[in-house]
């Protein structure tokens, strides 16, 4: 993000190398690379917060999916309204015979 420096108007970018400047609460310094003058800057955060129901935390049902992972036997049951995660059942239908059909040079892997 592009600023403009307060003595001379020229373009400045914010220099945050190795996290310096996003402190808040905190003065920060830089120096203008087209004036040479130095400026003081502070930082500040906007939070968004995005709502959406989740029935299943009022008595509904969790809408369960599974996670895209690799190798598979990572596999989640994720529902898709409140992020509850959960394993899968016992069955396990991507092994075979114990092994990951990702590894196992299996055909028609899911």
């Amino acid at each position: 993000m592009s600023e403009r420096c307060p003595y001379c108007g020229g373009d400045i970018e914010i220099n945050h190398d190795d996290g310096y400047g996003y402190s808040e609460y905190e003065i920060h310094q830089q120096e203008c690379g087209n004036c040479g003058k130095s400026f003081a800057f502070t930082t500040s955060s906007v939070i968004y917060y995005h709502l959406k129901k989740a029935d299943c935390l009022n008595d509904g049902e969790h809408s369960y999916q599974e996670t895209i992972t690799y190798p598979r036997r990572y596999t989640k049951l994720k529902c898709l309204q409140c992020g509850d995660e959960k394993p899968l059942p016992d069955e396990r239908p991507y092994l075979i015979n114990g092994e990951d059909r990702a590894t196992s040079g299996a055909i028609g892997q899911p």
